[in-house]
């Protein structure tokens, strides 16, 4: 009965090797300065943070709520858009949309080594109160410099977006 929220599980310490595992948030600056430190405990508390080891993703669903947020949709079908980003270097071959925890959707990349490696709209079939989440997998290995991971492990994992179906 109480959402959780993702995190990764790593910090820096005497420079460590970039690609590890970081979590993004929204923030209303890129200045290091100007950095407001209840953003960030805002993002973790309402489950807006997106754990990367490598690639960023920017999700919503029916262009109406993100991560950790609530939309209310009892069509049947709610509308997942997603565009994936990172480096050449770094491949996201594809990804996989978990609803309620079941396997939904697996969805190859338009692009696994440009920039932009999918900007789309995946078709969800809801038929109850859901929570939706995304993991982007990649098969090469990380570029030199870059902690190296098993193909297990996500390039990205983004925390839940909620359906309320009933509604």
């Amino acid at each position: 009965g109480y959402p959780k929220t993702a995190m990764g599980v790593s910090d820096s310490h005497n420079y460590d090797m970039p690609g590890s595992p970081r979590d993004f948030f929204p923030s209303s600056t890129d200045e290091p300065g100007l950095f407001n430190v209840n953003e960030l405990v805002d993002a973790i508390k309402s489950g807006k943070i997106l754990v990367s080891t490598g690639a960023f993703a920017e999700v919503d669903i029916n262009g109406v709520a993100g991560m950790g947020e609530e939309v209310a949709d009892g069509d049947g079908t709610v509308d997942l858009n997603l565009r994936i980003e990172a480096i050449p270097e770094i491949d996201v071959q594809g990804f996989l949309v978990f609803v309620n925890c079941d396997e939904a959707a697996v969805v190859y990349t338009t692009d696994p080594t440009g920039t932009v490696k999918y900007n789309g709209t995946v078709p969800l079939t809801i038929a109850a109160d859901s929570h939706v989440v995304v993991l982007g997998f990649g098969f090469n290995d990380m570029p030199r410099g870059f902690n190296q991971f098993s193909n297990s492990t996500p390039r990205f994992a983004t925390n839940a977006i909620f359906v309320d179906y009933d509604e």
